[in-house]
C-alpha cells in the first residue's frame, strides 16, 4: 500500500517501519527538519469524544522533558480521522536490533544503557505518563546514547480503538493482561525484562506464543541466568509479580548513580494510577519548530534509513544512470524489431555490453548501501554480477557468443526475481517491475537460443528494467529498525 505524500504540514519521504498500532514514515517538517511520523490505525470521529482523549494524552507526552527521550512534537488527524502523532527522528539501531546482530550489552555500556533508559521513564512518570509498551525495539541507540521513543503513544492509541491490549508480550507486566488501570510499575516490569534482554540476550520469561508467554509472565519465576551482578538485584526487584513491590524509576535512577533514595517530588510512585486529565482549551496548538538531528559520522552509528545521506543519493544517481542507458538500448531494439532496421545508435555489442557493465556496478552499489542492515538483499544484489557480466561482449551477429548471449539473462533473472519477492509486501510497483524484468530475462534467454524474437523481447526487457533501477534508486535506503518502526 502507498504510503501518503503528505500528513498535515509534514511532507512524507518514506516507510520507517509498520506494527500492530500503525504506520512510521520519516517525514520534512516545513522548516525542512526530519521528523517520525506515526500514523495510528484505527480512525476516529474528529469531532467525538475518542478524538479529544486523543489530542489529550498526546498532548501530555509533548512535555515530557527531552533528555533521553525523542521529543514529541505535533498531533494531529487526516481528513477521513487517521490520527497521527510527529516526533523527532532519532537515527540509529534499536536496542533490539543491536542485541540480535551484535549480542549482549556488557560492562560499562551496560550500565549505561540502565542509567539513561531510567532517566527517560523517570521523566515520563514525572510528566503523569505511562509508557505502556516499554521494549527493546522502543530504545534506540543514536549517536548521543539511548534515546526512548514511542512514551504515551500506547495510551494515546487505546483512545482510538476498544480492542486488543496495548504491549507487545514478552515485555508486558501481570497486570497489563488483567486490563486493571496501569501504574508506573508496570513501566519497570518492562525495563527490567529490557534489562535482562540486553544482558543475556534472552527472555527472562520464554514462550513462544502469546498465551505461554503471558502464563510465563504470570506464574513463573523469571530466568535471571548471566545477568551481571551489579545489575541482578535491581532487575529482580523490579520483576516482582506485585506493582507495589516493585521500585519507582526515581528510586532507581538515584541507585545506579549513587545518590541515594530519590528525592521527593512530583513523579508518579509506582502505586499511583493516571490522574484525570483536564479537558484542554479548545484553542489551536502552532506546530513546534522541530530541532534537527546530526546525522551520525562515524561507521557503528547506524541510521534507520541511512547512516549518511551520499551513499543512497549516489546509488539513485548510477541507477538512473543505467536505467538511461538501458531506455537508449530498449528504444533502439523496439526500432529494430518494429522496422527491420537495427543499430540505429549504437552496435548491439557495444550499447548491450554497456548496459550489463553499468548493470553490474550499480548492483555492487545497491550491495554495498544495504550490506550492514540487510545482508540478505546485499547477497542478491552481488548475485546480480554474474549475469550481467557474462553477457558483456554478447553479438547476435556472432555465433561464437550465443551461449554468452544465453546464459547471462538466464543467471540474472532469478536474483531479480528474488529481489521482486522480497519488496512484495512493502514496495508493490518496484516488486512488479523486478518480476517482469527477471520473466523478461527468461525470455531472452530463450529467445537468443532459438533465434527468433529477440529485439523485441530485449526491447520490452530492458525497459522494464529501466523502470525498476529508476524506482529502486529512488526508493534506496537501509530497512528500518525495529526501534524506529516500533509501531
Amino acid at each position: 500500500m502507498p504510503h501518503p505524500e503528505e500528513l498535515g504540514p509534514y511532507r512524507v519521504t518514506g516507510l520507517l517501519g509498520q506494527g500492530g498500532q500503525g504506520s512510521v514514515y520519516l517525514g520534512l517538517a516545513p522548516e525542512g527538519g526530519r521528523v517520525a511520523i506515526k500514523m495510528l490505525r484505527d480512525p476516529v470521529d474528529t469531532a467525538g469524544d475518542a478524538h479529544r482523549r486523543f489530542l489529550r494524552e498526546a498532548d501530555a507526552a509533548r512535555r515530557v522533558a527531552v533528555f533521553c527521550t525523542a521529543k514529541v512534537l505535533d498531533v494531529g488527524a487526516t481528513e477521513d480521522g487517521q490520527p497521527y502523532i510527529v516526533s523527532e527522528y532519532i537515527p540509529g539501531r534499536s536496542l533490539h536490533e543491536l542485541v540480535r546482530s551484535e549480542g549482549p550489552r556488557t560492562g560499562s555500556g551496560l550500565v549505561r544503557l540502565a542509567v539513561a533508559t531510567l532517566t527517560a521513564l523517570s521523566a515520563i512518570h514525572r510528566a503523569g505518563i505511562v509508557h505502556r509498551d516499554f521494549k527493546p525495539g522502543n530504545v534506540i541507540m543514536g549517536p548521543e546514547g539511548p534515546v526512548v521513543i514511542d512514551f504515551g503513544i500506547a495510551r494515546a492509541a487505546d483512545q482510538t480503538t476498544t480492542h486488543g491490549v496495548a504491549g507487545t508480550p514478552a515485555f508486558m507486566a501481570p497486570e497489563q493482561f488483567d486490563g486493571v488501570p496501569l501504574t508506573p510499575a508496570a513501566d519497570i516490569f518492562s525495563w527490567a525484562v529490557t534489562m535482562a534482554f540486553a544482558a543475556t540476550g534472552r527472555l527472562p520469561f520464554p514462550g513462544s506464543t502469546p498465551a505461554s508467554l503471558m502464563h510465563a509472565i504470570m506464574t513463573a519465576e523469571p530466568d535471571l541466568a548471566d545477568v551481571p551482578d551489579d545489575l541482578l538485584p535491581a532487575v529482580a526487584r523490579c520483576l516482582a509479580k506485585e506493582p507495589s513491590a516493585r521500585p519507582a524509576a526515581a528510586d532507581l535512577l538515584a541507585e545506579f548513580t549513587g545518590l541515594g533514595p530519590a528525592a521527593p517530588g512530583h513523579a508518579l510512585r509506582n502505586t499511583d494510577t493516571l490522574p484525570p486529565a483536564r479537558t484542554p482549551t479548545p484553542t489551536p496548538t502552532p506546530t513546534p519548530t522541530p530541532t534537527p538531528v546530526r546525522t551520525p559520522t562515524p561507521a557503528s552509528q547506524e541510521g534507520a534509513v541511512v547512516a549518511a545521506d551520499e551513499g543512497p543519493a549516489a546509488v539513485a544517481v548510477l541507477a538512473t544512470l543505467t536505467a538511461v542507458v538501458a531506455a537508449v538500448f530498449a528504444l533502439q531494439e523496439w526500432h529494430g524489431a518494429l522496422t527491420g532496421v537495427q543499430d540505429v545508435v549504437l552496435p548491439w555489442r557495444v550499447a548491450d555490453s554497456l548496459c550489463d557493465a553499468l548493470l553490474a556496478i550499480t548492483a555492487l552499489a545497491f550491495a554495498a548501501t544495504v550490506w550492514r542492515d540487510d545482508r540478505p538483499a546485499a547477497v542478491i544484489w552481488i548475485s546480480l554480477l554474474p549475469g550481467a557480466l557474462v553477457g558483456v561482449g554478447f553479438d547476435p551477429a556472432d555465433h561464437r557468443t550465443l551461449a554468452l548471449g544465453a546464459l547471462g539473462p538466464a543467471l540474472a533473472c532469478v536474483p531479480a526475481a528474488a529481489l521482486g519477492l522480497m519488496a512484495w509486501g512493502e514496495a508493490r510497483p518496484r516488486a512488479l517491475l523486478a518480476l517482469a524484468t527477471a520473466a523478461l530475462m527468461a525470455a531472452e534467454a530463450v529467445a537468443v537460443l532459438l533465434g527468433a524474437g529477440l529485439h523485441l523481447v530485449a526491447g520490452a526487457g530492458h525497459t522494464t528494467l529501466a523502470a525498476w533501477l529508476v524506482v529502486a534508486g529512488l526508493q534506496v535506503r537501509r530497512p528500518p529498525s525495529p526501534a524506529a518502526s516500533a509501531a
